[in-house]
């Protein structure tokens, strides 16, 4: 099961947990790619950090950079 940070907003402030997500739980898109590495970037850090209003939508998981394989192509 892939792992990624989860942000959510329980209270008021930002919660940032390591979590596993199941594929059930991805928005669904056109393309999908299997991420093999990531990073965190400035614009993750600000959102992690800050939350609102880089954040638009709870709970979010940040990622603006990643390496993978295309896994599937509904063009």
């Amino acid at each position: 099961m892939p792992r990624a940070i989860l942000l959510s907003k329980p209270n008021s402030r930002t919660e940032a947990v390591v979590s596993a997500l199941p594929e059930t739980e991805f928005p669904d898109a056109e393309n999908r790619l299997r991420i093999v590495y990531a990073s965190i970037a400035y614009k993750d850090t600000l959102a992690i950090e800050w939350g609102e209003p880089v954040v638009r939508q709870w709970p979010m998981v940040p990622g603006t950079e990643g390496v993978g394989v295309v896994d599937n192509v509904n063009a």
